[in-house]
């Protein structure tokens, strides 16, 4: 299956893969799809509610992205990057990272 936008193929799913993605890993392996404004991942986001899928919006304070699978539980992860918002990361001692907003707040960036 091809997958793409504007008659330009950008993905290409290669059928026959036999051995299943452990159901804890899935959220490692995606397809991210970068959109160059927020209107375009509103427009998506307006798209995929108008198909019926099921999907989430997650703000990582660098980029906003909405998440969907496909039918086969294949994770599409549709992002606007926002650099803008985004000052530094800092990591602290038993490594966890933290991403400092412009506004000097702190985000796990699982918000």
């Amino acid at each position: 299956a091809e997958l793409g936008a504007g008659g330009r193929t950008l993905i290409v799913l290669h059928a026959g893969a036999q051995t299943p993605l452990p159901q804890k890993s899935r959220d490692l392996f995606h397809v991210a799809i970068h959109v160059t404004s927020r209107r375009d991942l509103a427009h998506a986001a307006a798209r995929l509610k108008a198909s019926g899928l099921r999907y989430s919006a997650q703000d990582h304070l660098i980029s906003e992205s909405l998440y969907v699978s496909d039918p086969s539980g294949n994770g599409i992860e549709i992002c606007f990057d926002t650099p803008q918002r985004f000052l530094r990361r800092e990591v602290s001692a038993d490594g966890c990272v933290a991403l400092i907003a412009t506004d000097g707040s702190a985000h796990s960036g699982l918000e």
